[in-house]
């Protein structure tokens, strides 16, 4: 239902496609919530299941908030994992972060807390690791709360492609799920590797590193932006029928361009 002014009520039922409030049920937005009622259950009950909030959908579940708790909902709208958190995250790796009180852990997609809320901040699972922070120190757990990565770095985020970035005494650098620092802790600023490459800082300009470290890009840029391809339907419409390279965003002497892994431009070029 959506009440506009004047009292007038409005009922809104989309048009039946492909998205997880389509078959089988009325999605309805009010000012103060988002209702979901299933017709074969208000047939024979008359009854709605009202939240506060619904989140979009991660391996197959999806947060929701009611009366300040959150839990989480399956593609077929049944509650799997009844609103009791005071925060959640998105499911990555079959858990999803959730805090209680002051402290977080992480539950898996049947509502069993695997690991007892009890950091002050954790990222999500990738790779089979989480980043963790206690006392304002960062490391790495395994789904079993196995630390295999010590407490000690000042900042540290999520694995992708087997490694990490990390950060200690204002300095950054890469490590890997073996605790060996792949790319030596010394840099200025780095962003996260993708496409196999990462912008990275000398303190002057940006230029761009492989995952053995070595720059393969000079620093030249005032501004360089992570690589990424083009999606996937750009790339069937290509008359080639072939994959498009990846490009990362870059800036040089005022002029906005597209490079190439080589550090060519390839869009924008003046």
């Amino acid at each position: 239902m959506l009440s506009l002014f004047g009292g007038l009520t409005l009922a809104c039922e989309p048009k039946k496609k492909k998205n997880p409030f389509a078959e089988d049920s009325t999605f309805a937005i009010s000012q103060d919530s988002v209702v979901l009622r299933d017709r074969k259950a208000q047939a024979s009950t008359d009854s709605a299941v009202t939240y506060d909030f619904v989140d979009s959908y991660a391996e197959g579940l999806a947060k929701v908030k009611l009366k300040d708790k959150f839990g989480y909902i399956d593609e077929r709208r049944k509650e799997v994992i009844a609103p009791q958190f005071d925060e959640a995250g998105w499911f990555s790796g079959g858990f999803a972060k959730v805090r209680i009180k002051d402290k977080w852990g992480f539950v898996n997609k049947q509502g069993k807390v695997v690991i007892e809320p009890q950091y002050d901040q954790v990222g999500k699972f990738a790779e089979g690791l989480a980043m963790v922070e206690l006392n304002k120190k960062r490391g790495y757990i395994d789904t079993n709360n196995k630390q295999l990565v010590p407490l000690q770095y000042d900042w540290a985020g999520d694995f992708q492609a087997g490694l990490a970035r990390v950060s200690l005494d204002k300095k950054w650098g890469f490590i890997n799920a073996k605790k060996q620092e792949v790319v030596p802790i010394g840099l200025e600023a780095a962003r996260d590797f993708s496409e196999g490459l990462a912008a990275v800082w000398n303190g002057k300009k940006w230029g761009y590193i492989n995952t053995q470290g070595q720059v393969v890009i000079p620093y030249q840029f005032d501004r360089a932006e992570d690589f990424t391809k083009a999606d996937e339907k750009k790339e069937e419409k290509t008359k080639a029928n072939k994959k498009e390279e990846p490009t990362a965003k870059v800036m040089e002497a005022g002029k906005t361009f597209y490079i190439n892994p080589e550090g060519k431009c390839v869009k924008d070029c003046q």
